[in-house]
């Protein structure tokens, strides 16, 4: 099961038992824009010890928790269904507040999820309106990597499991 991958994966990682349970959620919150149920579960196993995992399926369950939940990061498919993903980034810089980011114009930050099978350079993920992209499936390793450097935890390193251990 994926529970047993991720344990094996991730020191620590007990879904809700042991050591890992009692550690203190931190308050930063991950908006995760995904129309595939199963990568938005895996994203959330995956970060949800850490992070306060928010989930929209649609553009507009999105902008809902962009307006009502501030989050400091928002992950978004670069393939969501019936949406312009250029028009959805701008909507999300603009309703973005002080609390996701250092000036209220700008919003929280954007990660892409792309398919593995495209090439998507970091010049057009800019023009797009996000800082990163990430390649499916998702990498454990990666998305801890990528998470921590866009929210700015570098600091913070040991409250997510070293990155070799992931590997």
């Amino acid at each position: 099961s994926l529970v047993a991958k991720l344990a094996a994966l991730v020191p620590g990682y007990t879904n809700g038992q042991g050591p890992a349970a009692r550690r203190p959620k931190r308050t930063e919150r991950i908006l995760v824009v995904e129309s595939d149920p199963y990568t938005r579960r895996t994203l959330k196993r995956i970060l949800q010890t850490w992070y306060i995992v928010l989930e929209a399926e649609t553009e507009r369950e999105a902008m809902r928790h962009v307006k009502g939940s501030d989050p400091h990061l928002v992950m978004l498919n670069f393939h969501l269904p019936r949406t312009n993903v250029r028009r959805l980034c701008e909507k999300i810089r603009r309703r973005g507040t002080s609390a996701a980011s250092e000036s209220p114009q700008q919003g929280p930050p954007i990660l892409l999820l792309a398919n593995s099978a495209e090439s998507l350079s970091m010049a057009q993920v800019h023009e797009l309106g996000a800082e990163d992209r990430i390649y499916k499936p998702l990498p454990v390793s990666i998305v801890e990597k990528r998470v921590k450097a866009l929210l700015g935890q570098r600091a913070a390193a040991s409250s997510f499991p070293p990155a070799e251990a992931a590997s």
